[in-house]
């Protein structure tokens, strides 16, 4: 038997996530600064969730351009609610 699932929207997997940053991870590095705001990593994920494409997308594309994300991720449905 094949299971599978689709998200469709940040809705359909609130009841069911819980996102953690573990203990061991040093209260300095929990957030992140972004074009000089400072973000919680959880707080930017769930964002990401919560939202369409992804958050800062100059700093993205920078990410691309460093080789930071793999080359075979397919990321033609990027701007999509259920990528």
């Amino acid at each position: 038997m094949l299971w599978t699932s689709h998200i469709t929207s940040f809705n359909s997997i609130t009841s069911s996530l819980e996102v953690r940053v573990f203990a061991s991870v040093p209260a300095n590095q929990r957030k992140v600064a972004i074009d000089g705001e400072e973000v919680d990593l959880c707080e930017l994920f769930l964002d990401f969730l919560k939202g369409n494409g992804v958050p800062w997308p100059a700093k993205f594309e920078e990410a691309k351009s460093l080789g930071l994300i793999p080359a075979n991720t397919d990321l033609t449905q990027l701007d999509s609610p259920a990528f």
